[in-house]
Protein backbone atom coordinates (compact mmCIF):
# COMPACT_ATOMS: atom_id res chain seq x y z
CA UNK A 1 0.00 0.00 0.00
CA UNK A 2 1.08 3.67 -0.55
CA UNK A 3 -0.03 6.83 0.08
CA UNK A 4 1.29 8.77 -2.74
CA UNK A 5 -0.71 11.14 -4.69
CA UNK A 6 -1.01 10.97 -8.62
CA UNK A 7 -2.49 13.59 -11.12
CA UNK A 8 -6.36 13.83 -9.79
CA UNK A 9 -7.21 12.07 -13.32
CA UNK A 10 -5.49 9.55 -12.09
CA UNK A 11 -6.62 8.31 -8.74
CA UNK A 12 -10.59 7.70 -10.91
CA UNK A 13 -10.89 4.06 -10.93
CA UNK A 14 -8.00 2.81 -8.32
CA UNK A 15 -8.42 0.79 -5.27
CA UNK A 16 -8.49 2.01 -2.24
CA UNK A 17 -8.84 1.37 1.47
CA UNK A 18 -10.09 4.05 4.08
CA UNK A 19 -9.52 4.01 7.72
CA UNK A 20 -13.51 4.40 8.93
CA UNK A 21 -15.20 2.97 5.51
CA UNK A 22 -12.66 0.11 4.81
CA UNK A 23 -12.08 -1.06 0.97
CA UNK A 24 -13.44 0.71 -2.26
CA UNK A 25 -13.22 2.23 -5.30
CA UNK A 26 -12.55 5.74 -6.76
CA UNK A 27 -15.38 7.32 -8.44
CA UNK A 28 -14.82 11.11 -9.13
CA UNK A 29 -12.29 13.53 -7.85
CA UNK A 30 -13.13 17.41 -6.86
CA UNK A 31 -10.67 20.21 -5.54
CA UNK A 32 -7.60 19.50 -7.86
CA UNK A 33 -7.64 15.95 -6.24
CA UNK A 34 -7.55 16.87 -2.81
CA UNK A 35 -11.38 15.05 -2.00
CA UNK A 36 -12.06 12.41 -3.94
CA UNK A 37 -15.75 10.00 -3.87
CA UNK A 38 -15.38 6.54 -3.27
CA UNK A 39 -17.84 3.38 -3.35
CA UNK A 40 -17.16 1.35 -0.39
CA UNK A 41 -17.74 -2.31 -0.06
CA UNK A 42 -20.75 -2.18 1.91
CA UNK A 43 -22.52 0.23 -1.22
CA UNK A 44 -21.86 3.53 0.64
CA UNK A 45 -20.57 6.35 -1.98
CA UNK A 46 -19.09 9.22 0.64
CA UNK A 47 -16.78 11.96 0.10
CA UNK A 48 -13.48 11.78 1.30
CA UNK A 49 -10.37 13.58 2.20
CA UNK A 50 -7.92 11.64 -0.73
CA UNK A 51 -5.06 12.17 2.10
CA UNK A 52 -6.65 9.92 4.29
CA UNK A 53 -6.79 7.35 1.50
CA UNK A 54 -4.60 3.92 1.27
CA UNK A 55 -4.06 2.93 -2.46
CA UNK A 56 -4.42 -0.91 -2.57
CA UNK A 57 -2.89 -2.65 -5.52
CA UNK A 58 -4.78 -4.23 -8.07
CA UNK A 59 -2.71 -8.02 -9.05
CA UNK A 60 -2.35 -7.61 -13.04
CA UNK A 61 -4.88 -8.17 -15.23
CA UNK A 62 -4.83 -11.66 -17.22
CA UNK A 63 -4.73 -11.64 -21.10
CA UNK A 64 -7.43 -14.14 -22.20
CA UNK A 65 -7.21 -15.44 -25.78
CA UNK A 66 -10.74 -16.35 -25.96
CA UNK A 67 -12.28 -16.59 -29.35
CA UNK A 68 -15.78 -17.21 -30.09
CA UNK A 69 -17.24 -20.27 -31.11
CA UNK A 70 -17.49 -21.26 -34.37
CA UNK A 71 -20.97 -22.39 -34.89
CA UNK A 72 -22.05 -19.30 -36.03
CA UNK A 73 -26.62 -19.65 -34.93
CA UNK A 74 -24.87 -20.24 -31.59
CA UNK A 75 -22.97 -16.86 -31.63
CA UNK A 76 -26.20 -15.36 -32.70
CA UNK A 77 -27.79 -16.85 -30.16
CA UNK A 78 -25.32 -15.11 -27.69
CA UNK A 79 -25.57 -11.48 -28.63
CA UNK A 80 -29.41 -12.02 -28.44
CA UNK A 81 -28.73 -12.67 -25.14
CA UNK A 82 -26.71 -10.19 -24.37
CA UNK A 83 -29.45 -7.85 -26.31
CA UNK A 84 -31.59 -8.33 -23.39
CA UNK A 85 -28.79 -7.76 -20.57
CA UNK A 86 -28.46 -11.81 -19.99
CA UNK A 87 -25.30 -13.57 -19.85
CA UNK A 88 -25.71 -17.25 -20.80
CA UNK A 89 -24.63 -19.90 -18.23
CA UNK A 90 -21.79 -21.64 -20.52
CA UNK A 91 -20.71 -18.24 -21.13
CA UNK A 92 -20.20 -17.15 -17.66
CA UNK A 93 -16.18 -18.51 -17.75
CA UNK A 94 -15.37 -16.09 -20.67
CA UNK A 95 -17.54 -12.77 -19.56
CA UNK A 96 -16.04 -12.96 -16.12
CA UNK A 97 -13.88 -9.89 -15.81
CA UNK A 98 -11.71 -8.46 -12.83
CA UNK A 99 -12.03 -11.62 -10.93
CA UNK A 100 -8.67 -13.39 -11.39
CA UNK A 101 -7.95 -12.57 -7.29
CA UNK A 102 -11.39 -13.90 -5.99
CA UNK A 103 -10.89 -16.72 -8.99
CA UNK A 104 -7.86 -17.96 -7.19
CA UNK A 105 -9.44 -17.25 -3.92
CA UNK A 106 -12.13 -19.52 -5.15
CA UNK A 107 -9.34 -22.46 -6.63
CA UNK A 108 -7.76 -22.65 -3.14
CA UNK A 109 -11.40 -23.05 -1.21
CA UNK A 110 -12.69 -26.08 -3.71
CA UNK A 111 -8.89 -27.63 -2.74
CA UNK A 112 -10.25 -27.11 0.41
CA UNK A 113 -13.20 -28.64 -0.04
CA UNK A 114 -11.87 -31.72 -1.23
CA UNK A 115 -9.75 -32.04 1.36
CA UNK A 116 -12.27 -31.73 4.27
CA UNK A 117 -14.87 -28.73 3.79
CA UNK A 118 -14.41 -24.70 3.34
CA UNK A 119 -16.86 -21.60 3.47
CA UNK A 120 -16.62 -18.50 1.93
CA UNK A 121 -18.44 -15.26 2.05
CA UNK A 122 -18.64 -13.15 -0.72
CA UNK A 123 -19.81 -9.55 -0.25
CA UNK A 124 -20.80 -6.75 -2.43
CA UNK A 125 -22.66 -3.97 -2.62
CA UNK A 126 -25.81 -3.94 -5.18
CA UNK A 127 -24.99 -4.35 -9.35
CA UNK A 128 -21.49 -5.61 -8.08
CA UNK A 129 -21.93 -9.16 -9.71
CA UNK A 130 -22.72 -10.77 -6.63
CA UNK A 131 -25.02 -13.96 -8.05
CA UNK A 132 -23.06 -13.50 -12.00
CA UNK A 133 -19.53 -14.27 -9.71
CA UNK A 134 -21.29 -17.37 -7.98
CA UNK A 135 -22.18 -18.66 -11.48
CA UNK A 136 -18.66 -18.46 -11.78
CA UNK A 137 -17.81 -20.60 -8.84
CA UNK A 138 -20.54 -23.07 -10.18
CA UNK A 139 -19.08 -23.85 -13.49
CA UNK A 140 -15.83 -24.26 -12.28
CA UNK A 141 -16.77 -26.26 -9.47
CA UNK A 142 -18.70 -28.50 -11.80
CA UNK A 143 -15.52 -28.81 -13.98
CA UNK A 144 -13.12 -29.57 -10.83
CA UNK A 145 -15.33 -32.52 -10.21
CA UNK A 146 -17.99 -31.18 -7.65
CA UNK A 147 -21.53 -31.51 -7.27
CA UNK A 148 -23.23 -28.45 -7.02
CA UNK A 149 -26.46 -26.83 -5.52
CA UNK A 150 -27.91 -23.69 -5.46
CA UNK A 151 -30.66 -21.46 -3.81
CA UNK A 152 -31.31 -18.13 -3.93
CA UNK A 153 -32.91 -17.03 -0.64
CA UNK A 154 -36.09 -14.57 -0.05
CA UNK A 155 -38.29 -13.06 3.04
CA UNK A 156 -41.16 -15.06 1.95
CA UNK A 157 -40.60 -18.76 0.01
CA UNK A 158 -37.24 -19.82 0.16
CA UNK A 159 -36.13 -18.49 3.80
CA UNK A 160 -33.67 -20.24 6.00
CA UNK A 161 -36.20 -19.98 9.00
CA UNK A 162 -37.75 -22.55 6.80
CA UNK A 163 -35.20 -25.15 6.47
CA UNK A 164 -37.14 -27.57 4.54
CA UNK A 165 -37.80 -24.94 1.39
CA UNK A 166 -33.95 -24.30 1.16
CA UNK A 167 -33.49 -28.21 1.32
CA UNK A 168 -35.86 -28.94 -1.55
CA UNK A 169 -35.10 -25.43 -3.60
CA UNK A 170 -30.89 -27.00 -3.18
CA UNK A 171 -32.35 -30.45 -4.48
CA UNK A 172 -34.04 -29.07 -7.33
CA UNK A 173 -31.07 -27.40 -8.22
CA UNK A 174 -28.62 -30.56 -7.37
CA UNK A 175 -26.25 -30.81 -11.14
CA UNK A 176 -23.55 -32.87 -11.97
CA UNK A 177 -21.46 -33.42 -14.81
CA UNK A 178 -21.47 -37.53 -15.20
CA UNK A 179 -18.71 -40.03 -16.26
CA UNK A 180 -20.38 -39.50 -20.14
CA UNK A 181 -20.31 -35.62 -19.73
CA UNK A 182 -23.87 -35.62 -20.13
CA UNK A 183 -25.06 -32.97 -16.58
CA UNK A 184 -27.07 -35.19 -14.05
CA UNK A 185 -29.86 -34.17 -11.37
CA UNK A 186 -30.15 -35.77 -8.22
CA UNK A 187 -32.17 -38.80 -9.46
CA UNK A 188 -30.01 -39.78 -11.53
CA UNK A 189 -26.97 -39.70 -9.12
CA UNK A 190 -29.40 -41.90 -6.90
CA UNK A 191 -29.62 -44.24 -10.23
CA UNK A 192 -25.82 -44.50 -10.09
CA UNK A 193 -25.79 -45.38 -6.76
CA UNK A 194 -28.35 -48.24 -6.69
CA UNK A 195 -26.53 -49.56 -10.28
CA UNK A 196 -22.89 -48.90 -8.06
CA UNK A 197 -24.87 -50.78 -4.78
CA UNK A 198 -23.35 -47.49 -3.23
CA UNK A 199 -23.59 -48.15 1.04
CA UNK A 200 -23.59 -45.18 3.77
CA UNK A 201 -21.79 -46.23 6.62
CA UNK A 202 -23.09 -46.04 9.29
CA UNK A 203 -26.73 -46.07 7.87
CA UNK A 204 -28.09 -42.46 6.79
CA UNK A 205 -31.92 -41.95 8.28
CA UNK A 206 -33.06 -40.69 5.19
CA UNK A 207 -31.07 -41.53 2.12
CA UNK A 208 -29.99 -45.22 3.48
CA UNK A 209 -33.73 -45.99 3.59
CA UNK A 210 -34.41 -44.77 0.15
CA UNK A 211 -31.30 -46.45 -0.99
CA UNK A 212 -32.58 -49.66 0.22
CA UNK A 213 -35.98 -49.46 -1.17
CA UNK A 214 -35.45 -47.88 -4.68
CA UNK A 215 -32.51 -51.06 -4.99
CA UNK A 216 -35.59 -53.44 -4.84
CA UNK A 217 -38.08 -51.55 -7.34
CA UNK A 218 -36.57 -48.80 -8.98
CA UNK A 219 -39.61 -48.09 -11.66
CA UNK A 220 -43.38 -48.76 -9.86
CA UNK A 221 -45.13 -46.00 -8.11
CA UNK A 222 -43.69 -46.93 -4.66
CA UNK A 223 -40.36 -46.01 -6.00
CA UNK A 224 -41.75 -42.59 -7.23
CA UNK A 225 -43.35 -42.39 -3.92
CA UNK A 226 -40.12 -42.78 -2.56
CA UNK A 227 -38.25 -40.24 -4.24
CA UNK A 228 -40.97 -37.85 -3.60
CA UNK A 229 -40.51 -38.61 0.13
CA UNK A 230 -36.60 -38.17 -0.14
CA UNK A 231 -37.48 -34.64 -2.30
CA UNK A 232 -38.80 -33.16 0.84
CA UNK A 233 -43.17 -34.00 -0.19
CA UNK A 234 -45.07 -33.49 2.57
CA UNK A 235 -46.00 -36.85 4.17
CA UNK A 236 -47.94 -36.65 7.09
CA UNK A 237 -47.66 -39.85 9.51
CA UNK A 238 -51.57 -40.98 7.96
CA UNK A 239 -50.31 -40.60 4.30
CA UNK A 240 -47.31 -42.51 5.27
CA UNK A 241 -49.42 -45.21 6.23
CA UNK A 242 -51.81 -45.43 3.87
CA UNK A 243 -48.68 -45.91 1.05
CA UNK A 244 -46.82 -48.39 3.38
CA UNK A 245 -44.36 -46.77 4.54
CA UNK A 246 -45.32 -46.54 8.25
CA UNK A 247 -41.84 -46.85 9.32
CA UNK A 248 -40.73 -44.29 7.47
CA UNK A 249 -39.52 -40.94 9.39
CA UNK A 250 -42.18 -38.08 8.65
CA UNK A 251 -40.60 -34.59 6.76
CA UNK A 252 -40.29 -31.72 9.68
CA UNK A 253 -41.26 -28.49 8.22
CA UNK A 254 -40.75 -26.85 11.57
CA UNK A 255 -38.44 -23.81 11.64
CA UNK A 256 -36.15 -25.56 14.78
CA UNK A 257 -35.50 -28.37 11.89
CA UNK A 258 -31.77 -27.00 10.61
CA UNK A 259 -30.86 -30.23 12.09
CA UNK A 260 -32.35 -32.13 9.42
CA UNK A 261 -31.53 -30.00 6.84
CA UNK A 262 -27.46 -30.09 7.62
CA UNK A 263 -27.65 -33.56 8.26
CA UNK A 264 -29.10 -34.25 4.84
CA UNK A 265 -26.90 -31.99 3.18
CA UNK A 266 -23.95 -33.72 4.72
CA UNK A 267 -25.92 -37.00 3.34
CA UNK A 268 -25.21 -36.37 -0.11
CA UNK A 269 -22.16 -35.10 -0.16
CA UNK A 270 -21.13 -38.58 1.61
CA UNK A 271 -23.04 -40.29 -0.95
CA UNK A 272 -21.55 -38.66 -3.86
CA UNK A 273 -18.23 -38.88 -2.41
CA UNK A 274 -18.88 -42.43 -2.55
CA UNK A 275 -19.83 -42.06 -6.12
CA UNK A 276 -16.29 -40.72 -6.96
CA UNK A 277 -17.03 -37.01 -7.09
CA UNK A 278 -14.80 -34.57 -4.87
CA UNK A 279 -17.57 -33.34 -3.06
CA UNK A 280 -20.55 -30.96 -2.82
CA UNK A 281 -20.50 -27.07 -3.21
CA UNK A 282 -23.62 -24.97 -2.11
CA UNK A 283 -24.37 -21.63 -3.43
CA UNK A 284 -26.40 -19.29 -1.00
CA UNK A 285 -27.04 -16.30 -2.91
CA UNK A 286 -29.39 -13.25 -1.10
CA UNK A 287 -27.84 -14.44 2.34
CA UNK A 288 -29.01 -10.82 3.63
CA UNK A 289 -32.53 -11.26 3.36
CA UNK A 290 -32.33 -13.39 6.23
CA UNK A 291 -32.59 -10.16 8.36
CA UNK A 292 -35.49 -8.81 6.02
CA UNK A 293 -38.07 -10.69 8.07
CA UNK A 294 -40.05 -9.13 10.70
CA UNK A 295 -40.11 -11.17 13.70
CA UNK A 296 -37.28 -11.84 15.76
CA UNK A 297 -37.38 -15.41 16.05
CA UNK A 298 -37.97 -15.59 12.20
CA UNK A 299 -35.07 -14.15 12.34
CA UNK A 300 -33.41 -16.02 14.82
CA UNK A 301 -33.97 -19.41 13.37
CA UNK A 302 -32.77 -17.99 10.04
CA UNK A 303 -29.61 -17.24 11.83
CA UNK A 304 -29.30 -20.26 12.90
CA UNK A 305 -29.19 -22.12 9.73
CA UNK A 306 -26.90 -20.10 8.08
CA UNK A 307 -24.90 -20.66 11.25
CA UNK A 308 -25.45 -24.21 11.01
CA UNK A 309 -23.90 -24.81 7.33
CA UNK A 310 -21.49 -22.49 7.85
CA UNK A 311 -20.24 -25.43 10.79
CA UNK A 312 -21.01 -27.60 8.65
CA UNK A 313 -18.65 -26.34 6.19
CA UNK A 314 -15.74 -25.79 8.52
CA UNK A 315 -16.05 -29.04 10.11
CA UNK A 316 -16.74 -27.95 14.11
CA UNK A 317 -15.85 -30.34 16.08
CA UNK A 318 -19.34 -32.17 17.91
CA UNK A 319 -21.36 -31.11 15.06
CA UNK A 320 -21.87 -34.92 14.37
CA UNK A 321 -22.29 -36.34 17.68
CA UNK A 322 -25.95 -35.36 19.01
CA UNK A 323 -24.95 -34.37 22.56
CA UNK A 324 -27.58 -33.28 25.56
CA UNK A 325 -29.94 -30.63 24.20
CA UNK A 326 -31.29 -27.74 26.77
CA UNK A 327 -34.22 -26.08 26.27
CA UNK A 328 -33.71 -22.35 25.61
CA UNK A 329 -36.68 -20.06 27.34
CA UNK A 330 -35.63 -17.15 25.55
CA UNK A 331 -35.78 -18.36 22.08
CA UNK A 332 -38.12 -21.00 23.00
CA UNK A 333 -35.79 -24.17 21.61
CA UNK A 334 -33.74 -27.38 22.30
CA UNK A 335 -29.73 -26.25 22.19
CA UNK A 336 -26.86 -27.88 22.13
CA UNK A 337 -23.72 -26.90 23.85
CA UNK A 338 -22.57 -25.05 20.91
CA UNK A 339 -26.02 -22.68 20.93
CA UNK A 340 -27.41 -24.56 17.58
CA UNK A 341 -30.94 -24.83 17.56
CA UNK A 342 -32.58 -28.88 16.84
CA UNK A 343 -35.26 -30.08 16.52
CA UNK A 344 -37.53 -30.92 19.76
CA UNK A 345 -39.86 -33.65 17.68
CA UNK A 346 -36.76 -36.04 16.19
CA UNK A 347 -33.50 -34.39 16.94
CA UNK A 348 -30.58 -34.99 14.50
CA UNK A 349 -26.65 -34.23 14.64
CA UNK A 350 -25.73 -31.66 12.18
CA UNK A 351 -23.45 -33.04 10.22
CA UNK A 352 -24.09 -37.22 8.84
CA UNK A 353 -20.25 -37.38 9.69
CA UNK A 354 -17.03 -35.50 9.31
CA UNK A 355 -15.16 -34.13 7.58
CA UNK A 356 -18.05 -32.96 5.45
CA UNK A 357 -16.20 -32.36 2.62
CA UNK A 358 -18.95 -29.41 2.13
CA UNK A 359 -18.11 -26.33 0.34
CA UNK A 360 -20.48 -23.43 1.34
CA UNK A 361 -19.91 -20.07 -0.77
CA UNK A 362 -22.58 -17.32 0.49
CA UNK A 363 -23.15 -14.22 -0.91
CA UNK A 364 -24.53 -11.52 0.43
CA UNK A 365 -24.84 -7.44 0.45
CA UNK A 366 -23.28 -5.96 3.63
CA UNK A 367 -25.99 -4.57 5.87
CA UNK A 368 -25.87 -2.30 8.84
CA UNK A 369 -25.18 -5.61 11.96
CA UNK A 370 -27.99 -6.22 13.89
CA UNK A 371 -26.96 -8.08 17.34
CA UNK A 372 -28.61 -11.61 16.60
CA UNK A 373 -26.68 -11.35 13.53
CA UNK A 374 -23.75 -13.32 14.35
CA UNK A 375 -23.64 -15.92 11.53
CA UNK A 376 -21.32 -13.57 9.55
CA UNK A 377 -18.95 -13.32 12.29
CA UNK A 378 -18.58 -17.29 12.20
CA UNK A 379 -16.67 -16.96 8.51
CA UNK A 380 -13.30 -15.35 9.59
CA UNK A 381 -11.56 -12.41 7.37
CA UNK A 382 -8.95 -14.87 5.65
CA UNK A 383 -12.36 -16.06 4.13
CA UNK A 384 -14.15 -13.47 2.54
CA UNK A 385 -14.36 -12.04 -0.47
CA UNK A 386 -15.23 -8.33 -1.70
CA UNK A 387 -16.62 -7.44 -5.26
CA UNK A 388 -14.96 -4.39 -6.46
CA UNK A 389 -16.93 -2.50 -8.99
CA UNK A 390 -15.51 -3.33 -12.46
CA UNK A 391 -12.74 -0.75 -13.20
CA UNK A 392 -12.19 1.10 -16.98
CA UNK A 393 -9.81 -1.76 -17.86
CA UNK A 394 -12.61 -4.43 -17.61
CA UNK A 395 -14.97 -2.97 -19.30
CA UNK A 396 -12.64 -2.35 -22.14
CA UNK A 397 -11.63 -6.39 -22.30
CA UNK A 398 -15.64 -6.71 -22.38
CA UNK A 399 -15.74 -4.32 -25.02
CA UNK A 400 -13.00 -6.10 -27.12
CA UNK A 401 -14.77 -9.75 -26.41
CA UNK A 402 -18.21 -8.40 -28.08
CA UNK A 403 -17.00 -7.08 -30.38
CA UNK A 404 -15.15 -10.55 -31.71
CA UNK A 405 -18.73 -11.98 -31.15
CA UNK A 406 -19.91 -9.76 -33.30
CA UNK A 407 -17.51 -10.46 -36.06
CA UNK A 408 -17.69 -13.73 -36.07
CA UNK A 409 -21.45 -13.69 -36.35
CA UNK A 410 -21.43 -10.44 -38.67
CA UNK A 411 -18.15 -10.37 -40.60
CA UNK A 412 -19.67 -8.65 -43.43
CA UNK A 413 -20.47 -5.04 -41.14
CA UNK A 414 -16.62 -4.38 -41.33
CA UNK A 415 -16.35 -3.93 -37.35
CA UNK A 416 -12.94 -4.35 -36.20
CA UNK A 417 -10.92 -5.39 -33.36
CA UNK A 418 -9.41 -1.76 -33.04
CA UNK A 419 -12.79 0.03 -33.31
CA UNK A 420 -13.16 -1.47 -29.73
CA UNK A 421 -11.27 1.33 -28.25
CA UNK A 422 -13.43 4.19 -29.83
CA UNK A 423 -16.74 2.22 -28.97
CA UNK A 424 -15.86 1.79 -25.18
CA UNK A 425 -15.08 5.53 -24.89
CA UNK A 426 -18.64 6.85 -26.56
CA UNK A 427 -20.15 4.07 -24.15
CA UNK A 428 -18.25 6.12 -21.56
CA UNK A 429 -19.39 9.38 -22.59
CA UNK A 430 -23.08 8.10 -22.82
CA UNK A 431 -23.36 6.24 -20.16
CA UNK A 432 -23.12 9.25 -17.32
CA UNK A 433 -19.58 7.61 -16.21
CA UNK A 434 -19.26 10.30 -13.79
CA UNK A 435 -21.85 8.98 -11.20
CA UNK A 436 -20.04 5.76 -11.18
CA UNK A 437 -19.68 2.87 -14.04
CA UNK A 438 -22.58 1.49 -14.78
CA UNK A 439 -23.96 -2.11 -13.48
CA UNK A 440 -22.15 -4.56 -16.16
CA UNK A 441 -25.45 -6.19 -17.81
CA UNK A 442 -26.53 -2.28 -18.81
CA UNK A 443 -23.28 -1.94 -20.54
CA UNK A 444 -23.70 -5.02 -21.95
CA UNK A 445 -26.94 -4.68 -23.54
CA UNK A 446 -25.69 -0.93 -24.64
CA UNK A 447 -23.26 -2.47 -26.46
CA UNK A 448 -24.43 -5.12 -28.32
CA UNK A 449 -27.68 -2.63 -29.13
CA UNK A 450 -24.67 -0.23 -30.88
CA UNK A 451 -22.96 -2.86 -32.44
CA UNK A 452 -26.49 -3.94 -34.11
CA UNK A 453 -26.94 -0.61 -34.90
CA UNK A 454 -23.42 0.15 -36.69
CA UNK A 455 -24.53 -3.35 -38.82
CA UNK A 456 -27.36 -1.47 -40.00
CA UNK A 457 -25.87 2.15 -40.80
CA UNK A 458 -22.50 0.94 -41.84
CA UNK A 459 -21.21 4.45 -42.90
CA UNK A 460 -21.96 5.95 -39.66
CA UNK A 461 -19.85 6.78 -36.54
CA UNK A 462 -19.89 5.74 -33.33
CA UNK A 463 -20.44 8.54 -31.82
CA UNK A 464 -23.16 9.17 -34.73
CA UNK A 465 -24.80 6.35 -33.55
CA UNK A 466 -25.06 6.56 -29.82
CA UNK A 467 -27.20 9.77 -30.65
CA UNK A 468 -29.50 8.33 -33.16
CA UNK A 469 -33.17 7.96 -31.99
CA UNK A 470 -32.91 4.26 -32.69
CA UNK A 471 -30.54 3.86 -29.74
CA UNK A 472 -32.16 2.60 -26.62
CA UNK A 473 -33.04 5.91 -24.72
CA UNK A 474 -33.22 3.95 -21.52
CA UNK A 475 -29.31 3.18 -21.72
CA UNK A 476 -28.11 5.75 -23.38
CA UNK A 477 -28.77 9.50 -21.54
Amino acid sequence: MSRSIDAPTALIGRRVRHPDYGYGVVLRVRYGGLHSQVLFHNGMRVWVRTIDLEWVEAPPAVEDAWTPPGDRTQVLQILEAFRLGVVPRDDVPHLTFGRDEHIARVRAALADVAAGGACLLIEGPYGSGKTHFLEYVAHLALQEGFVVARAELDPLEVTPYKPKRVYRSLLESLTALRLDGSSGTWVDLLADAVERDAVLDPPHVYLSRALQALRRDWTSERADLVRAWLAGEMYSRADLNAIRMSQWPTWLDHSTAADHLCYLLSGWSALVRALGYRGLVLLIDEAETVGHVGLRVERSRGFNTLRGLIALAQNHPGTDRLARLTWDKSDQAYKDAHGFVHSGVRPLPYAYRRPTHIGLFIAATPVFQVADEDWRAMVPATHRLVLWPLLDDDFRRMTLYIVRLFRAAYPEAGVTETDADAIWHVLRRHLNWEAGPPHPRLFLKALTELLLLKRRYPSESWARLAETPETPRLLLI
